[in-house]
């Protein structure tokens, strides 16, 4: 059966039900079940477009025989087959195993029992990886299902060594951490030196965690610096010292982490994580962070562990103070602060304190706080916060609804658009009943400059287009959506989950229209 189809249309349900089916169902026979059941549907919504069976074309509302048994067939399978069980996604731990690591390597395997037994019980996490590095030489990758055999590897198969020199191999070591884990995971990487290999691999392991999906957690003890150099085995046990970190400060708006930092800031950036600057006593706090979201289960609604706000700030010793809304599909909201000496309140919208009973105190110490407001209540809230450096404010949350930006550009849909021509760009929501809300779309570099801002055009219950072609930044940036709160509740907005980072590939020569209308995107009704 051979389809007369829109091209755009064609590039769309190959690369997004694919996407969807591959990405989020262990079970692969339904993709061809069900992405024809969605290519019949789509046909009976535009009775013009034609169909041909063998040598002649028929209107779909007219049906043939051979036709309809093929649509009849699907369905009776689609009956009789079990439901399609949902993938979790892996956790990584990409740890170096030098000589001074003994202590947050020591902190881990303490942690280690109730880390793989939450994320045993829960649904989030189905594969582990562990990615040792080390200095000339990397690995092993341990990847696996069992989440006891994991344990074991770290119990057992770590062995810290060497560590007189300084940096180490810790981009190969992430590389090789992607490589091994799902789409969409979560890697935590445990080191206290600088990337030897950053320059080099950097962009490797951003491309790939960019590709992939994958958010990249750094857990930092210490760096490389020319005024002190890495202690090898036992100089630091026999010292009774802690790695020290030595905090950069910032003097300008422009002096952002996500620009001038190093290959750690710049993952955690671009990925949706976030990097903690802690000493070596502090790394089994931590690791309760990665607890949490192990214990946490995606729900039959299609749950998702979302960023709503990440602020960077590079004022020390300045209390502020900001408001954040929480929409009807949010829960579970957690709100940290990385930096030292970090002071972290929440409120709620008349600016009362929450009380103790409303959130959890997730970590606690010195530079880092997190707290968790459990099953909040739709509305405004404020934090409160200072640190006495440069620090980060991050709210997330696991809600229903997130976005999922593409980019048209010479008749092609990119996931990754080319800065050599201006862009249509394409919003996917998560969640139909409030596609209609989003009316701004924010394209923000990762310093928080705003490049562009264009109202939306509404194309059906779960697409939007921007209403003009915008031009593409030479820089990381993400695409961010909101509302004007004039349809009820407060204004809220929901961020692509990692940052998109174009490239200058060029761009075929059919021309991206300046202007869209809906009836420019008809082929997604």
């Amino acid at each position: 059966m051979c389809c007369t189809i829109q091209r755009p249309f064609m590039q769309c349900f190959s690369k997004h039900i694919i996407e969807v089916l591959t990405l989020q169902y262990c079970t692969l026979p339904y993709l061809y079940l069900v992405s024809t059941l969605y290519f019949l549907w789509i046909k009976l919504k535009n009775n013009n477009i034609l169909i041909e069976v063998s040598t002649y074309r028929t209107n779909i509302m007219g049906m043939n025989s051979k036709a309809m048994c093929l649509a009849v067939a699907c369905a009776a399978l689609l009956v009789f087959l079990p439901a399609p069980v949902r993938c979790g996604i892996s956790i990584g731990l990409i740890i170096d195993n030098t000589g001074s690591m003994g202590n947050d390597i020591a902190a881990v395997r303490i942690k280690s029992a109730e880390l793989f037994a939450k994320a045993a019980a829960g649904n989030t996490y189905d594969h582990y990886v562990i990615s040792l590095f080390n200095d000339p030489t990397t690995g092993p990758v341990f990847a696996t299902e069992d989440a006891n055999a994991a344990r074991n590897f770290i119990l057992n198969n770590i062995t810290v060594t060497g560590g007189g020199d300084c940096p180490e191999l810790a981009a190969t070591g992430i590389i090789a951490g992607i490589e091994a884990a799902k789409p969409k995971s979560h890697l935590y990487f445990f080191s206290d030196a600088s990337a030897k290999d950053g320059l080099t691999l950097g962009p490797t392991a951003r491309r790939l965690a960019l590709s992939t999906g994958c958010r990249v957690i750094p857990i930092l003890t210490g760096t490389c610096g020319t005024t002190r150099k890495r202690r090898a085995v036992g100089q630091l046990a026999s010292s009774g010292q802690s790695s020290g970190w030595r905090f950069r400060r910032a003097t300008t708006d422009a002096d952002h982490a996500c620009v001038t930092g190093d290959i750690y800031d710049k993952l955690a950036c671009v990925t949706g994580g976030e990097v903690y600057r802690v000493s070596k006593s502090e790394v089994a706090a931590i690791v309760d962070i990665i607890i949490e979201k192990a214990a946490a289960n995606i729900t039959d609604d299609g749950d998702r562990d979302l960023v709503l706000e990440s602020i960077y700030n590079p004022v020390a010793g300045e209390t502020n103070l900001h408001s954040f809304c929480v929409d009807p599909s949010v829960h579970d909201v957690v709100v940290s602060l990385i930096g030292p000496s970090a002071v972290l309140s929440l409120h709620d919208s008349t600016g009362s304190p929450l009380p103790s009973s409303a959130y959890v105190d997730i970590v606690n110490i010195g530079s880092v706080k997190v707290k968790k407001i459990v099953s909040p209540t739709a509305g405004t809230y404020s934090v409160s916060f200072s640190s006495s450096a440069d620090h980060t404010l991050k709210i997330s949350a696991r809600s229903t609804l997130g976005i999922t930006p593409s980019f048209l550009q010479g008749g092609m849909i990119e996931k990754t658009p080319s800065t050599e021509a201006k862009a249509i760009v394409y919003v996917e929501v998560s969640e139909s009943s409030t596609a209609a809300v989003f009316n701004t779309l924010d394209m923000e570099g990762l310093d928080g400059t705003v490049f562009d801002t264009i109202s939306l055009e509404r194309v059906n219950s779960t697409h939007l287009v921007s209403s003009s072609a915008v031009p593409i930044p030479d820089d990381c940036f993400y695409i961010k959506v909101s509302n004007d709160g004039t349809s009820g509740g407060c204004s809220f907005t929901r961020s692509s989950p990692t940052a998109i980072c174009p490239t200058n590939n060029p761009v075929p020569t059919t021309t991206t229209p300046s202007t869209t209308t809906t009836d420019d995107w008809s082929w997604l009704y």
